[in-house]
């Protein structure tokens, strides 16, 4: 059988293939740093306004 039909709960959507290529892309872009000797930092999230 074709493989679109051996999925019992029918196709993944373009939202999971879309999620996996975004998963791979970040981890793809988290090593890029170690191979150029850099440290990947998350960037938080809390801006503080300072009047």
């Amino acid at each position: 059988m074709y493989p679109p039909f051996n999925y019992k709960c029918g196709f993944p959507g373009i939202d999971a293939y879309e999620q996996q290529y975004r998963d791979r892309k970040v981890k793809y872009l988290q090593k890029k740093p170690d191979t150029l000797g850099f440290n990947l930092v998350a960037q938080s999230t809390a801006t503080e306004c300072v009047s």
